[in-house]
């Protein structure tokens, strides 16, 4: 049956969408009408026409992305299962964002390289300005998402005049950017940038949060993983370029593919829940030592960034998924257990002495010797050197960074210790150091590699292994 107070509903939701396109186009589609208007450099416009090419590809990606999960969200909110509703939302937005991230930080970190091979134009002075662009699109499109919930609960009026104002805020901003202050396409940008985070990262995510009775910040957490992750890969194509001039579109193709095995295997690490235990015990704070000039175990363990002990009573392991750089140790570590000499290969191999006998370790303390278990900067010495033996069909700029990022893995897994973290990263500025000419001595390395362990953990300083790994060396 026909009843009018429907058909006004149904009316004013066309209506409000209807508002919201337009405040979305009005964000989106008069960059280069500013631009003509008050810009009359036809080779800059040119220029930044090809970087909203790419950026209104990840925009339909989003939007793809985000219709896949509106039938889902509505048939939530139909069924009043508005807890479910929730945690959808928040898995949607979190699987857009994951994504999302992929894509963006490539084309972020690549893009200039990318046009420099097909167009042959250099964008090298807009490089930076590109990537910004490009990269805030990601928390801005992925919660987008928030929209479809919008639509489901029927709460278009807000987000209609909220989208209409950032689309007229849009305008407005980018001709004063452009006309007042002379910021060229850099004013258009910023002014884009500004519109679309007022209404998607910073509106949205609130007024979301308000209609589903949640706290303010409940749809932020599913966006921190995956920006982080992306933020690091953009990072490390701007390096690898620094280091790699990229000549062709192979060279796109393998650094592409590089910076995708980092961003999913970050990715797959951050995002895989680890082993969930329930314990039940006693939380305890470690004692000062009693007697002066002494062991003090309480400064021992908080220069580890351990403040409490707990004596575990009873142990209920509810699920298991360990992080994948414990799945590659465990692995390696099952393996090494195949062999009679499986004691020694796990700690030479992983640092791991969980095989050795406690007899034969003591025994090896008291002849003074123990220290012939700790994995040091002659490990790392011999496994570079096996790597570059493997790897010599390889150019220097492939072969080196794919060691590094084997060294990263391996420092990870071994558990950072000083030794390891040291010649690692020395390793890596000698490298560097050779690469970009900047003629650094060896003890120059040496004190940069020493600065940058002290700025990633100031308590270094009091771990013995760290002293007689800088000292020795």
């Amino acid at each position: 049956f026909f009843k009018k107070e429907y058909a006004k509903e149904l009316i004013l939701a066309g209506l409000f969408n209807s508002v919201i396109l337009l405040g979305n186009n009005l964000m989106t589609q008069v960059d280069l009408i500013v631009g003509n208007r008050f810009i009359f450099d036809t080779e800059l416009l040119g220029k930044y026409s090809v970087v909203l090419l790419f950026s209104n590809t990840i925009r339909q990606i989003a939007s793809a992305l985000s219709s896949a999960f509106s039938p889902t969200t509505i048939k939530l909110y139909a069924q009043k299962k508005y807890d479910e509703l929730v945690k959808y939302t928040n898995k949607a937005v979190s699987v857009c964002s994951t994504i999302l991230g992929w894509p963006v930080s490539i084309i972020a970190s690549l893009l200039v390289a990318f046009v420099f091979v097909w167009l042959k134009q250099d964008f090298t002075q807009y490089q930076y300005l590109f990537i910004i662009m490009l990269m805030s699109l990601l928390p801005n499109m992925a919660i987008s998402q928030l929209n479809v919930l919008n639509q489901a609960m029927n709460k278009l009026k807000v987000p209609a005049i909220a989208s209409i104002i950032a689309g007229f805020l849009n305008i407005i901003l980018a001709i004063i950017f452009v006309k007042v202050f002379e910021w060229g396409i850099y004013g258009i940008a910023i002014a884009s940038i500004i519109s679309l985070t007022l209404r998607n990262l910073i509106f949205a995510p609130i007024y979301a949060s308000i209609i589903t009775n949640q706290k303010c910040y409940i749809y932020y957490k599913p966006l921190l993983k995956s920006t982080g992750v992306s933020i690091i890969t953009c990072i490390l194509g701007i390096l690898i370029q620094k280091i790699y001039l990229i000549k062709s579109l192979t060279d796109i193709i393998i650094v592409a593919i590089i910076l995708s095995v980092e961003y999913l295997g970050i990715t797959y690490c951050i995002l895989n829940k680890s082993e969930k235990n329930e314990l039940k015990g006693t939380i305890n704070v470690p004692s000062n030592n009693t007697v002066p000039n002494t062991f003090n175990y309480k400064k021992y363990l908080y220069y580890k960034h351990i403040n409490y002990t707990f004596s575990v009573e009873s142990i209920i392991i509810e699920s298991e998924n360990i992080n994948i750089l414990y799945k590659i140790k465990n692995y390696i570590k099952d393996r090494i257990g195949t062999y009679n000499s499986k004691a020694y290969l796990s700690t030479f191999i992983l640092g791991d002495k969980s095989y050795l006998d406690d007899d034969i370790y003591n025994k090896y303390q008291e002849s003074g010797i123990s220290h012939i278990f700790a994995i040091s900067g002659m490990h790392i010495s011999l496994l570079v050197a096996i790597l570059l033996k493997l790897l010599k069909i390889l150019k220097d700029d492939i072969k080196y960074p794919i060691i590094i990022i084997f060294l990263l893995l391996y420092i990870f897994i071994t558990g950072v210790s000083s030794s390891i973290l040291r010649s690692s990263i020395l390793f890596t500025i000698i490298y560097i150091n050779k690469k970009l000419d900047l003629n650094l001595e060896t003890i120059q390395s040496f004190y940069i590699t020493i600065i940058i362990i002290l700025i990633i953990d100031p308590f270094r300083l009091y771990d013995v292994g760290f002293l007689y790994s800088s000292v020795i060396s």
